[in-house]
């Protein structure tokens, strides 16, 4: 059945909420709907969530859906749009996460460790002050604070990300935002919008993606490779993907994002950081995807390959649909045989897509997303 677009709410919304983040699926979201509708199923879990667009999707066709990610502020987005049915952060909470509250004890760790890094001193300054915030909303029902603190920090971390060259803290360029220059590139626009204008626009828009769909969905923040259960039709994995030449940054999002990552963490940031780091970078956390970015760049097939059919392997009972984009490390044919050693039937759906960041990445026109549909 195909998708009402007034659904949930009378504006017609696009299919999940907006994100930074690369990678998304947000804008493919029609063509994997397309695929979702031949198949037969009522539950599924999103084991590589990131954004929750493909969650959101899944949510908005009707499904009972897990969304699940390593990354917390991932997590966060998932307990935002997937688990939250009914809570919205209301004018009285909005000016309090915006305010100054003398029953606030604020931190100033981002502006003592991060000083000329990613935002100036004051940006520093105002995000401490408004994390600390919403880490104090308060109330009775503590499901309400729960999604309300979820929708303001997800908000929170959408707007650090909108101030960011490339949307990233790969690189340590604030100076690309403050230099007056003509520019080529980059939205100047957003950068020179105050970050409090960005947070409410956020929150606004945010509490629009909030709805009940009449099924029990849930968050969770665990290791794909370690989740296994029977209790689901469907699992759609959206695995890490590996460029032709073997690089391996921008598909490491823990590394990527690491200043939302740790914001996500407020309270315990500064025992993740890795102090070798010129990034002022995380430390490692014991996921088993790590291993994709610690071995020899010779292994990275054999490495990626042996992580995937672990998971795979949890899940002999149900369908799986597998994102993958073509070309990469390893080829298309060898992730479907994969799939097949598994004893299912496999198709190949295929679209041509191009990444903003991945322009370099062959011919663009040649650049492929897939889904692979095992049954």
């Amino acid at each position: 059945m195909a998708i009402d677009l007034q659904y949930p709410s009378p504006r017609n919304l696009s299919l999940a909420p907006s994100t930074r983040f690369q990678g998304s699926k947000r804008k493919l979201l029609p063509w994997i709907q397309s695929a979702f509708e031949e198949l037969d199923f009522s539950s599924v879990i999103d084991l590589m969530s990131g954004t929750g667009s493909v969650s959101y999707l899944l949510k908005r066709m009707g499904k009972q859906v897990i969304a699940n990610d390593y990354l917390k502020f991932n997590y966060i987005t998932a307990q935002a749009f997937i688990e939250n049915k009914k809570y919205l952060v209301d004018e009285e909470e909005l000016k309090w996460i915006l305010g100054k509250n003398s029953r606030v004890e604020y931190d100033s760790f981002i502006a003592q460790t991060f000083r000329d890094y990613y935002f100036t001193q004051p940006e520093n300054q105002w995000i401490d002050q408004v994390i600390c915030n919403i880490n104090q909303l308060s109330g009775p029902d503590q499901s309400a604070i729960r999604a309300k603190r979820a929708i303001a920090t997800h908000s929170l971390i959408q707007a650090c990300l909108m101030k960011r060259p490339f949307n990233l803290f790969h690189r340590r360029n604030l100076y690309l935002r403050e230099a007056q220059v003509d520019r080529s590139f980059g939205n100047k626009t957003t950068w020179d919008t105050p970050f409090q204008k960005l947070l409410q626009n956020k929150i606004s828009e945010s509490n629009l993606y909030v709805f009940d769909n009449g099924m029990k969905n849930k968050a969770m923040n665990e290791d794909a490779a370690k989740i296994s259960t029977s209790s689901v039709d469907l699992v759609y994995i959206d695995p890490p993907y590996f460029r032709l030449d073997g690089d391996r940054r921008q598909s490491n999002y823990r590394f990527s994002y690491h200043f939302v990552e740790g914001l996500a963490q407020y309270g315990v940031w500064h025992d993740l950081l890795d102090n070798k780091s010129p990034l002022r970078a995380l430390k490692p956390n014991g996921n088993s995807g790590e291993v994709l970015y610690q071995c020899e760049r010779s292994k990275l097939q054999e490495t990626l390959l042996c992580w995937l059919k672990r998971i795979v392997s949890n899940w002999p009972n149900a369908q799986i649909v597998m994102s993958y984009k073509q070309p990469g490390v390893p080829s298309w044919w060898v992730i479907k045989k994969l799939l097949e050693d598994t004893g299912r039937d496999v198709s190949v759906c295929r679209a041509t897509y191009q990444y903003a960041l991945n322009r370099r990445n062959g011919k663009p026109n040649e650049n492929l997303e897939i889904l692979f549909i095992a049954n």
